[in-house]
């Protein structure tokens, strides 16, 4: 009995592995199954971690690249910007040299036609003659104001003199005109003497004997200037008070033509001046004497023939 037993208990446990293998064949699958399972969740979640990781990395560099093109565009602008600047800087600056320029061309054509127009004037003065019409002029005739009778033959008797001069250079005008010279050193007022040269040669210079008669009906000295010293009074005739003029180095009188000599004097210390021409030189240098000269001194002394005064 106890053999048998144990056999049985023996064989029982014979079927058991049969059981038990079936038992773990289906652990192992599930298993299997669990562990496919997990790779399977791994795997998703990798994937779907790595494609996030990778999103993110894209925007991240997407990001990036915007940012990068906006500092770059910023880049652009700010040098778009300072190249307007510049621009805009070369632009004024170009346009204020320009006005410059034209402010100075406009300076210099001012200041060339105010150069032309100084120029044309003084061509102008130098060009016309001495006018005497815009100063007051007066005749001798206009000088003798209040003369006596003795005073007026004496003149009459130099007159008559000058009359007679048929010389072929002589004095045919004579007049004052008051106030002439601006100079403080010169006499304020002019003798103008007109000559005329007849000698039908060009006249290159002329000898003048003048005197004057003054306010005090004495014959005076004519002063053309105030540094000249009128001489004394005392033990001289009246043919001392005779001056000699010349004329200066480049006045000439054409032929057949006139000239107009000034002499600058005070004319409100006389009441006449008496002038004639003593000689002339030619164009061939010959000096020609006035005949008549001679006795037109000898009237100014006084020793006239009475028979001459008009």
């Amino acid at each position: 009995m106890s053999s048998n037993y144990s056999q049985n208990t023996t064989y029982t446990p014979a079927t058991a592995p049969t059981n038990a293998t079936g038992g773990k064949s289906k652990k192992g699958l599930v298993a299997l199954i669990i562990a496919l399972v997990l790779v399977a969740i791994a795997s998703i979640s990798a994937a779907v971690y790595f494609g996030l990781s990778s999103g993110e990395k894209s925007d991240k560099d997407k990001k990036e690249e915007a940012v990068s093109v906006i500092r770059e565009d910023n880049e652009e602008e700010k040098d778009f910007g300072m190249k307007l600047e510049e621009n805009e800087a070369e632009e004024q600056a170009e346009v204020k040299i320009d006005k410059k320029e034209e402010e100075k061309e406009v300076k210099i054509d001012e200041k060339e036609v105010e150069e032309e127009a100084e120029v044309e004037v003084e061509e102008e003065e130098a060009e016309e003659p001495i006018e005497t019409e815009t100063e007051e002029t007066i005749t001798e005739e206009e000088m003798r104001a209040n003369i006596t009778e003795e005073g007026e033959k004496k003149l009459q008797a130099v007159e008559a003199v000058e009359a007679k001069d048929t010389f072929d250079v002589k004095i045919v005008n004579k007049s004052v005109a008051k106030d002439m010279s601006a100079d403080a050193f010169s006499a304020p007022d002019g003798l103008v003497l007109t000559i005329e040269n007849k000698t039908g040669k060009e006249v290159k210079s002329v000898e003048l004997c003048a005197i004057g008669y003054n306010t005090d009906e004495e014959w005076d000295f004519i002063k053309t200037d105030y540094m000249t010293i009128s001489p004394s009074r005392a033990g001289r005739t009246a043919v001392d008070f005779i001056k000699v003029f010349n004329t200066s180095e480049g006045f000439s009188i054409a032929k057949d033509s006139s000239e107009e000599l000034i002499l600058t004097f005070e004319a409100d210390n006389f009441i006449a001046i008496k002038a004639i021409v003593a000689s002339y030189t030619d164009e061939e240098g010959t000096v020609h004497e006035n005949p008549i000269v001679e006795e037109w001194v000898k009237a100014v002394a006084g020793m006239s023939d009475p028979g001459t005064i008009r």
